[in-house]
């Protein structure tokens, strides 16, 4: 009886600097897979992954005191101004 392995680790790094200063992401990874063939009818696998993630994020969330985006968007839908319905301003 031959056991036979096979294996493959792969790692990973991005580090992702965004145009605000101070903020952005670093990713590290690493992955690994193992396959043994124990028999001819037998076989064992392994699969092993890990992820890290630093986040430096500014202004997220769904409050609009703390995202600009949602800020953004109360200010259009509440603003006052000329209102048009159908045909009618």
């Amino acid at each position: 009886m031959i056991i036979s392995p096979k294996y493959a680790l792969s790692l990973g790094y991005m580090n992702n600097e965004a145009v605000i200063n101070n903020t952005g992401l670093k990713r590290y990874n690493m992955r690994f897979n193992g396959d043994l063939n124990l028999s001819k009818r037998l076989t064992a696998t392994a699969d092993l992954s890990f992820t890290l993630n630093e986040q430096n994020l500014r202004d997220q969330g769904t409050a609009a005191k703390t995202n600009p985006v949602f800020s953004f968007i109360g200010k259009i839908a509440f603003s006052p101004g000329k209102r048009c319905v159908g045909d009618r301003c």
